[in-house]
């Protein structure tokens, strides 16, 4: 993106949830330490009655490291509009304050609108941002699409208040009664003649297979496929990005990356918090649909696919797309952690599981007879996500001490630490016929973090710059959804567990009926 296309808006709708307090305002925050929003205003929309700066201070103390004066340039940039999804007045108001920001910044009409509400609002509310022309169908393949200049016509010029639209001033519009109507604004010259319009769509996208194909057809009325952009922020990890990167530029791996060489494969995303008082979207959801359904397949698609045509976006989500349509579950447990039943808006008598361990095959030559174990739950004894590829044993040479386990695995630590660990055989120091486990490591947390940034960040700005890297395909996630469809057509047993074990007790035959050793 060059400098002159460099600004616009991006719009946060449900500003006052937790994902936009806990991840995307800290995530702006760090693109503005970037210098990359210097040019951008950004607008906060959502259903509570609050005002600007009480939706950034709700905010702040997510943010590692606050620097007052990049907190004060967020503040001086971010309005917030209450808006309630059914009622189009509020609508009126909201493109309202969107084309004067436009208007008195010349600012193009290049829009990101990040929806961070539950799905089932998607389609009411892609409908009212396209009745009110905050959004517009664009072909957007390549990143722009016709303009549309903020005009006279566009702004409210009826009024008995005057404000000087710049630096922090910009905020009082949100305190306001939400009327913008009593707001006089300043002629500026014409913005550029070009823009785009991008609609992110945060997982899960559906509630299942059949819905998913209903969902996108009728956010299609009102956008172009290339304009939407269904998001999976794990995509968007630094490290786990770099897993493609790993398998296809380096020699060592591509060519065992086969049945062949690989014993199994392992997948945990363990976390350590409860649901945190989000019964009613838990209920609906559940760990498979939740986590499985998104995370840890995309992991799994990674992991398992052929090369792409190249490393870029479209290319890696054909390939991911042609081994997602082969992943087959085959067995595993369920489990819901004590204390769930008695969580807000949860069912007295649900069945909804916190916890999973999943044995899947892919129908592939490639991986003919190698299982691929999941493993995934709330309250565990920490936050943990990694994928360990397992080789299988060499013919051992040694006339006596073989090992039973030749311990050669590659861990991907894509949390806490972050890092590759290649762990291979070495002679045990002062013996000469016993060896011993060494890794090989690189810890990205030590090497990348203090420039890296983080996955939301990722996400908005390379959305901003029209890139899909990050994006998930309609034809994969309904994949995904056909995965999670046969995994309830199994019926799997659903056990309790307490807060803070690694599952269910039955978890331990499970493993022993697979030989599944968890790192």
């Amino acid at each position: 993106m060059n400098l002159m296309e460099n600004n616009g808006i991006i719009l946060i709708f449900g500003a006052t949830g937790d994902l936009s307090r806990r991840k995307l305002i800290p995530a702006l925050y760090g693109l503005l330490a970037a210098g990359k929003l210097d040019n951008w205003q950004i607008v906060g929309a959502g259903l509570e009655l609050k005002n600007a700066q009480e939706v950034l201070d709700n905010a702040q103390k997510f943010i590692i490291n606050l620097d007052p004066v990049i907190w004060q340039k967020l503040v001086d940039k971010f309005s917030y509009c209450p808006v309630d999804v059914s009622k189009v007045q509020d609508f009126e108001k909201l493109a309202k304050l969107i084309n004067s920001l436009r208007k008195n910044y010349n600012l193009a009409d290049q829009t990101l609108v990040y929806c961070a509400v539950f799905e089932s609002l998607y389609v009411p509310l892609t409908k009212q941002l396209s009745d009110a022309g905050i959004i517009k169908r664009s072909n957007d393949a390549h990143g722009f699409q016709a303009s549309h200049k903020a005009t006279p016509d566009t702004v409210d010029t009826i009024s008995t208040k005057s404000l000087t639209m710049s630096g922090s001033s910009l905020g009082v519009i949100s305190s306001l009664s939400g009327d913008l109507s009593d707001v006089i604004l300043t002629k500026s010259e014409p913005m550029a003649d070009f823009g785009w319009c991008r609609v992110v769509y945060e997982k899960p996208f559906g509630h299942s297979f059949e819905s998913v194909h209903k969902l996108n057809q009728e956010i299609l009325k009102f956008l172009d496929e290339s304009q939407i952009y269904r998001v999976d922020h794990y995509l968007a990890k630094e490290i786990v990005g770099n897993i493609a990167f790993v398998r296809f530029t380096n020699r060592i791996f591509e060519p065992l990356w086969n049945h062949e060489n690989i014993d199994s494969v392992y997948i945990t995303l363990d976390e350590a918090l409860d649901i945190e008082g989000r019964g009613k979207y838990y209920e609906q959801y559940g760990v498979i649909k939740d986590i499985v359904q998104n995370h840890i397949l995309q992991l799994m698609a990674l992991i398992a696919m052929d090369a792409p045509k190249s490393l870029t976006g479209s290319e890696i989500q054909d390939a991911k797309s042609e081994i997602l349509k082969k992943i087959k579950c085959k067995d595993g447990i369920l489990g819901q952690y004590l204390g769930y039943l008695a969580e807000q808006n949860v069912n007295a008598n649900s069945k909804t599981p916190t916890f999973a361990a999943l044995r899947f095959t892919i129908n592939d030559s490639r991986w003919t007879g190698v299982p691929f174990y999941v493993r995934t739950g709330k309250v565990m004894p920490q936050k943990k996500t990694q994928i360990v590829v397992k080789f299988k044993d060499t013919h051992c040479l040694l006339p006596k001490n073989c090992p039973e386990d030749s311990s050669n695995s590659l861990t991907i630590d894509i949390y806490p630490t972050g890092g590759f660990d290649l762990e291979i055989n070495a002679k045990k120091i002062g013996v000469n016929d016993e060896i011993m486990p060494i890794k090989m490591s690189s810890c990205y947390n030590s090497l990348f973090v203090p420039q890296a940034p983080g996955a939301y960040e990722n996400v908005i700005s390379e959305i901003m710059a029209g890139d899909t890297s990050f994006a998930v395909r309609l034809d994969e996630i309904e994949f995904c959804w056909q995965i999670c469809d046969q995994i309830e057509a199994l019926d799997l047993p659903l056990y309790v567990y307490t807060k803070g074990s690694n599952g269910p007790a039955e978890l331990v035959d499970f493993n022993q009926k697979y030989h599944i050793i968890w790192k």
